[in-house]
């Protein structure tokens, strides 16, 4: 009897010592959206273990030991000059003169030096992040949370937590530009071409870029580009003395990105010399058209239309004529490129894409938006390639298609209804 006794003390206490040394743990978990309800993937959040946010900008940190206090930790490895662009300088001008009214998330956007006020300085210093050009300050982002209208503090885990909700914050991205598009049917349309002559080994080259219908377009952005071992640049300069800011870091690579938000000052319909750029030749002129360019390689192509009826801005799509993307034909294409169709054009949800070209070849499809964002991007291998792209997930809009292959590039427009 004693015996038995004894057996079944052991056992019990077998089956209870695990329960006694185990503990559970917790979990924290949340959104990481833009203000507009975008999500925000790949951002790291920690708090005694890390994890990173999911494409639909979740999260879920696992194995919290009870009674943990920790600092929420958030950070993100985003270009700190992606997405901000003229039509945010154009929104912190705005309210600088109070003709308009920002939210909280767009206030704090625009204190771009951080010092908790929206200031002149703070335009100086979104000047120099749409141009590229490096002031110093960080960080680029703020994580508010949404429930408590703070930025990340000191939590006590003592439960798991839900809808730990943050709304990401970016440093002079006051207008995220998908809010801005598209605009109404009765905003401009924008055409810019640039004229070009011949030119010989030491003349001075006067390069003239021409707009037309650009009634109420009241900034815009590109990058001029051209071949540096072919001309020198040596100046720029806009009609009626209009302020350019430029950035010139990247002269000797050909590239020069410029900005200005005094389009407002001339607000023609008609065409007339916008901008006029100098060089001095190099060399003889080449036997093709178009060695001056403006295109997205610094800062991405942007021209932004007032409403001035309702005080609202968009950003509208311009044609550039004589410049790097323009919709082609197929009887205009590379020859080593037989066949390049795509249909349907205006596409709704599925596009297809023939590909014939003279050799077997690799090559690159990619699809930007009017940002000079990539939306689509795959490599390919072969001399026919026949491919369906779904499109469906995409904005209305018109949308730049590139094959690039190591001996062609050709682009043409294409539109999603």
């Amino acid at each position: 009897m004693i015996m038995k006794q004894i057996y079944l003390t052991i056992m019990v206490g077998l089956f209870l010592l695990p329960t006694t040394l185990i503990s559970q743990n917790f979990s924290v978990s949340g959104l990481i959206t833009r203000h507009n309800g975008d999500p925000i993937p790949d951002i790291d959040i920690s708090c005694f273990n890390s994890t990173s946010s999911n494409a639909d900008g979740s999260y879920e940190i696992l194995d919290i030991p009870p009674n943990t206090s920790c600092q929420l930790m958030l950070e993100g490895e985003y270009e700190k000059f992606d997405d901000v662009t003229v039509l945010d300088l154009l929104l912190l001008r705005q309210q600088l003169i109070s003709l308009n009214n920002l939210n909280t998330f767009q206030s704090l956007a625009a204190d771009v030096n951080h010092s908790t006020s929206i200031t002149p300085l703070d335009v100086v210093k979104l000047y120099n992040l749409i141009l590229n050009k490096d002031d110093g300050i960080a960080p680029n982002w703020q994580f508010l949370n949404t429930n408590t209208a703070t930025f990340p503090s000191q939590i006590s885990v003592n439960d798991s937590l839900n809808n730990v909700n943050f709304t990401a914050i970016k440093r002079g991205d006051i207008g995220i530009s998908s809010d801005y598009m598209p605009p109404p049917p009765n905003a401009s349309s924008p055409v810019f071409t640039i004229a070009e002559d011949e030119f010989e080994l030491g003349d001075i080259v006067t390069v003239e870029v021409l707009a037309d219908n650009l009634e109420d377009i009241v900034g815009m952005q590109s990058t001029f580009s051209w071949d540096p071992t072919l001309l020198e640049f040596t100046s720029i300069s806009g009609m009626s003395d209009i302020i350019i800011h430029t950035n010139t870091d990247s002269i000797d690579q050909g590239q020069l990105s410029i900005l200005t938000v005094a389009l407002s000052e001339i607000n023609s319909a008609s065409e007339f010399i916008l901008f006029t750029l100098d060089f001095k030749a190099l060399e003889d002129a080449p036997n093709t058209d178009n060695f001056v360019k403006m295109s997205d390689e610094m800062i991405p192509r942007q021209v932004v239309w007032s409403d001035t009826d309702n005080n609202e801005f968009f950003i509208v799509e311009a044609e550039y004529i004589g410049s790097e993307v323009q919709p082609v034909s197929v009887n205009n294409v590379s020859s080593e490129i037989e066949k390049f169709d795509v249909f349907p054009n205006p596409v709704k949800e599925t596009l297809n894409v023939n590909v014939l070209l003279k050799d077997k070849s690799s090559f690159e499809i990619e699809i930007v938006n009017i940002l000079g964002q990539t939306v689509f991007s795959k490599k390919y291998e072969g001399k026919e390639v026949i491919k369906e792209i779904d499109l469906s997930y995409l904005a209305q809009g018109n949308y730049v298609l590139s094959l690039e292959g190591t001996k062609f590039k050709e682009s043409l427009m294409i539109m999603k209804k």
